[in-house]
C-alpha cells in the first residue's frame, strides 16, 4: 500500500476511510474500498456506504447527520473529544 493524493474529488471517502484504517493497522486499497461501501461515483460515496466498509474491516464507523452548520460543529466537536 502506498500514499498519494487522491485523484480526483470524488473519492474522498474511500480515502478517508483508507487512512482511517491505517491509523488501527489496516492497509486495503481506497478502490476495495469503495466497491465494499458500494457506489463511489461521480457525486462521492455516502456515510452508510463507508459505514458498510468499515465494518466488513471489522470496524465501527459511527456518523451523524445535521444540516445547521452551527450543530453539525458541536456535535462534531463534542465527539472528537471523546
Amino acid at each position: 500500500m502506498s500514499f498519494y493524493p487522491q485523484p480526483n474529488s470524488y473519492t474522498c471517502g474511500p480515502f478517508a476511510l483508507k487512512y482511517a484504517l491505517v491509523m488501527l493497522g489496516i492497509f486495503k486499497n481506497e478502490r476495495e474500498i469503495g466497491k465494499a461501501a458500494g457506489v463511489t461515483w461521480w457525486a462521492g460515496t455516502d456515510e452508510i456506504g463507508l459505514a458498510r466498509a468499515a465494518k466488513k474491516y471489522n470496524c465501527q464507523m459511527k456518523y451523524f447527520r445535521e444540516s445547521r452548520a452551527k450543530y453539525a460543529l458541536e456535535e462534531l466537536n463534542k465527539r472528537l473529544k471523546k
